[in-house]
């Protein structure tokens, strides 16, 4: 949404796409038109994941190497479909080999890698000098600058800086416990169950897709509508963008 439709100063730019039509529909107050909008979104996912990313993963997985089978192979209906095309498998015996001969030719008359002649000691101790001076000079430049600009601060400033840094630390420690109080028990219970996982797992793969900037209008609309403003809001934006991450280190272990 931010790519699509943004503000300049008093200018408005917006190309045409799913982002400026979420971000129209939300100024305007649209629910319906917002629900439309996440909803094709959502689709959008799901179909690039069916037809595009598990028949990668499940493809993916002929190069793995392990001394243990796993439990859960990834599968794609997709990848089975085209395996089993009498017209995909011709297009791969004519123009795979033909490629893979291709590629072997090119690489037998590449010339042979050089053998690499090592800098000598002094040289190497020369840049690091020069690396070691210009990085100096740049910590230097920039903790002056760094001091007169604080200089300018009086202790007002400095007060509502330390204010507002504690406040943001405290939104964000809640938001983080409350992702916390959910997070934990699904990701360990998807994690130690291989059946719950391959029901859950792609539902929540899906969830985490859709970006959390389509989503900030929504819950805005529908936190001013309840009350609590932006106190409460920026709680639950936080938490969007961060339970994901929690929830997938969790079924991870």
């Amino acid at each position: 949404m931010a790519i699509e439709s943004f503000t300049l100063g008093d200018r408005s730019f917006r190309l045409p796409g799913l982002g400026s039509f979420l971000a129209q529909a939300s100024d305007q107050g649209d629910f319906i038109a917002i629900a439309w909008g996440v909803a094709v979104l959502i689709g959008i996912i799901i179909l690039l994941d069916f037809l595009v990313w598990k028949p990668l993963i499940a493809w993916a997985e002929k190069f793995k190497l392990e001394t243990v089978e796993s439990q859960n192979i990834p599968q794609s209906i997709v990848l089975d479909f085209l395996r089993r095309s009498p017209t995909w498998r011709i297009v791969t015996e004519r123009f795979g080999q033909l490629w893979s001969d291709k590629i072997s030719q090119r690489l037998a008359k590449a010339n042979p890698t050089p053998t690499p002649v090592l800098p000598s000691k002094s040289d190497h101790n020369w840049w690091s000098r020069i690396f070691l001076t210009g990085f100096g000079f740049i910590v230097l430049w920039g903790t002056w600058e760094g001091v007169i600009l604080l200089q300018k601060l009086d202790f007002q400033d400095w007060k509502q800086v330390i204010t507002g840094a504690i406040l943001t630390a405290l939104r964000v420690i809640i938001a983080l416990c409350l992702s916390l109080l959910w997070t934990v028990p699904v990701g360990v219970a998807i994690g130690r169950n291989p059946r719950l996982a391959q029901t859950l797992q792609p539902l929540v793969q899906i969830a985490a897709s859709v970006p959390a900037t389509a989503l900030f209008p929504v819950l805005l609309l529908f936190l001013a509508r309840l009350g609590g403003g932006l106190q409460i809001g920026s709680v639950a934006l936080m938490m969007l963008g961060t339970m994901w991450y929690i929830l997938f280190n969790v079924i991870a272990g």
